[in-house]
């Protein structure tokens, strides 16, 4: 075939190294607008695990990339005066001069035609192929030209960054955050080379306008060199760890990231791969990777069928769904660092553990396996802030087993068995009734059909109080109440729940608006009529879009209108999931519902659905991300996790209900 490939990036040129391989009769061209040893950025990094790809692809490439690669296995976070460290992770970088030379080698031996300095402004120049592979990038003139096959989608996000670097040596993927008069900035660092380490600088766009640095000459085509405002400034940032050693700029610009998304990657002979079909955000390292991993699949394709449009199809087959999952992840890592400083109050422990389950790519068994002591560090400073001090044979408590307290109850561990828990256990039949343990210290239950499926008042009435209405003598099924009528019969219901010794009273508020006045006037009502000692708590619905401002913030303005009128707690239920909604997006989003309820508005949060497993659990509750969660949906039936009864010391006059467990009993005895 005679291919054309626009771009000399790491992507076209790999892809051409494979071709030639496969069949030295191949005519390629690769066209890249640069001169060979031109270069911008500094290193690329690579999880180890990755390189695999590489090695069964080409082993001349894999073995001459690890010679002159650089390898760690740490991450490290400074924060707040302290240095801690997560082991385990095993990541190469390189030069990304030195990874574009040891291609062109290969290439010019194979006898591909490079061909730089030559840009390709209009497709029409490389009518004359029969394949046309687009490796050009971010800025892609193939999926601009060919928008109207290709259908593309790019979101803008919200922080600015530049890429910088330094001759400082760092030993690890080092994050640093430091604060100033203008506000947080962060800085991500990764080394290439004995004294050579990218330095990307982030912050959020209101401190980037703050210091100044929208009016510096380095904006979106001014030449970095002549940038020396950022690169002063960064360095009176970040100076005490950079030891003396300067910032280097390198065509370095302000920007904000961008996601490329296509809902096509070929059209006719054209075929995208690497950035101009897809990207992901530059914290989880993958830019690269996925442009030679697309290579690989094009190539492999293109040797296995001999029909273009069939082999062309089979690429995209094949490198779609690896693609999706890489950019799934990326997206709950990019907003975390666009809103880093939401848990910048953290301590050191929780707001590493935070960034790392913040994609959950990094599971808390995972992390055990990785680094067990960096985990148990963590796991004893939770203990600690739980109040579990008495010490423990075999390490701290983990966190799902850790005690709360709401107002005076305390809660003997974060788990939330629900009724559809309890009837799947074996020998168990039926709906619990008020005095059963699995209703967590005897709950009150309104709603047996609800998603919470622990005890909750209806603000609707009708069939959903029932229940309780049966259990307290209440007729509520002439007619569903409203008004003065509704909020009568909920304070009847909470007397009666109150002088029958139940805990913990939740208000059904999924639906609700800031303005619902008569929700709002419902939890004043229940709060005056409620014990003062004892918590009230309100169910929401997470939003579906976390990129949805306005929804965000009417989400987190009902949430703090709750918490004014005495809740002590939100449950937070899954959004609706509409049929072709992905149901790991629909769950990023809960899980971002809570963390932001629970870290911005103040208030402890429940995640109803969410979590798969018992380190599900014990990761949101360990990174901050919820307090409660329900009972594991593929936990084992028989799984109960340690209640600490008897280790916790009550404040004098709080109610606690672990008298109500017994060691055998303890799964959903609490909390």
């Amino acid at each position: 075939m005679k291919i054309a490939v626009i771009g000399g990036g790491p992507g076209g040129l790999f892809f051409a190294v494979l071709m030639k391989r496969a069949d030295a009769s191949h005519q390629i061209t690769v066209f890249e607008r640069n001169a060979p040893d031109a270069t911008f950025g500094f290193g690329v990094v690579f999880p180890e695990r990755s390189l695999r790809y590489l090695r069964d692809a080409d082993e001349a490439t894999h073995d001459a990339f690890s010679q002159a690669a650089v390898s760690w296995d740490a991450i490290e976070f400074r924060h707040a005066g302290r240095v801690l460290r997560c082991g385990g992770h095993a990541f190469l970088g390189i030069a990304r001069v030195d990874l574009l030379a040891l291609l062109q080698r290969q290439a010019r031996v194979l006898g591909v035609d490079l061909r730089f300095q030559q840009a390709i402004d209009d497709l029409a120049v490389v009518a004359g192929y029969d394949l046309v592979v687009a490796a050009d990038g971010v800025n892609s003139l193939a999926r601009r030209t060919l928008a109207d096959q290709l259908r593309p989608a790019v979101h803008t996000g919200r922080s600015r960054y530049i890429w910088l670097g330094t001759t400082q040596a760092f030993d690890a993927l080092t994050f640093i955050f430091e604060q100033n008069a203008h506000g947080w900035f962060a800085g991500h660092i990764y080394p290439y080379g004995p004294s050579a380490s990218t330095f990307i600088v982030e912050t959020d766009e209101a401190s980037w306008r703050r210091a100044g640095l929208d009016r510096s000459a380095e904006t979106e085509g001014a030449a970095a060199e002549d940038d020396s405002e950022t690169l002063a400034y960064c360095e009176r940032l970040f100076a005490r760890h950079l030891n003396g050693h300067p910032l280097l700029a390198n065509n370095s610009r302000w920007l904000n990231f961008r996601t490329v998304r296509n809902r096509a990657w070929r059209a006719g002979r054209v075929v995208l791969i690497g950035d101009a079909a897809h990207t992901a955000h530059y914290s989880v390292g993958s830019g690269t990777r996925m442009a030679l991993e697309d290579a690989i699949a094009l190539a492999r394709a293109l040797r296995d069928d001999a029909d273009l449009s069939t082999a062309v199809a089979a690429y995209e087959r094949d490198r779609r769904p690896a693609v999706g999952r890489i950019q799934q992840a990326a997206e709950p890592s990019r907003r975390w660092w666009e809103r880093f400083r939401l848990w910048i109050h953290f301590a050191p422990e929780q707001f590493a553990f935070h960034h790392l389950a913040r994609t959950r790519v990094l599971t808390y068994g995972t992390l055990v396996v990785r680094d067990a002591d960096f985990v148990r560090s963590a796991e004893s400073w939770f203990a600690q802030s739980a109040g579990e001090n008495a010490p423990v044979e075999d390490g701290p408590l983990p966190p799902a087993a850790a005690p709360l307290r709401l107002r005076d109850v305390v809660l003997p561990n974060r788990t939330v068995a629900t009724v559809a828990a309890a009837d799947e256990r074996p020998g168990r039949r039926g709906h619990a009734s008020p005095t059963d343990p699995m209703q967590h210290a005897g709950l009150i239950m309104v709603d047996t059909a609800a998603p919470l499926g622990i005890p909750e008042v209806s603000r609707a009435g009708g069939r959903a109080s029932e229940p309780v209405a049966a259990r307290f003598g209440l007729d509520l099924t002439s007619a569903t109440p409203t008004g003065a009528d509704l909020i009568n019969d909920c304070v009847k219901i909470a007397h009666r729940a109150a002088a029958s010794g139940f805990d913990l009273l939740m208000l059904d508020c999924t639906g609700v608006t800031v303005d619902g006045t008569d929700a709002l006037s419902l939890v004043e009502a229940l709060r005056a009529a409620w014990p003062a000692g004892r918590p009230l708590g309100a169910r929401l619905t997470a939003w579906i879009d976390p990129e949805d401002d306005q929804s965000v913030e009417a989400g987190l303005r009902i949430a703090a209108a709750l918490k004014d009128r005495g809740c002590d707690v939100i449950a937070v239920s899954p959004p609706g999931s509409p049929a072709g909604r992905d149901p790991e997006r629909t769950r990023v989003a809960h899980t971002f519902t809570s963390d932001l309820v629970r870290n911005v508005v103040g208030l402890p949060t429940m995640l109803v659905g969410g979590a798969y497993s018992v380190g599900d659990v014990n990761a949101l509750i360990l990174s901050g991300q919820a307090d409660l969660c329900e009972w594991p949906r593929l936990a084992w039936p028989g799984w109960r996790p340690l209640t600490g009864i008897g280790r916790v010391a009550p404040r004098p006059g709080a109610r606690s209900r672990s008298a109500h467990t017994s060691p055998g009993r303890s799964a959903g005895s609490g909390g």
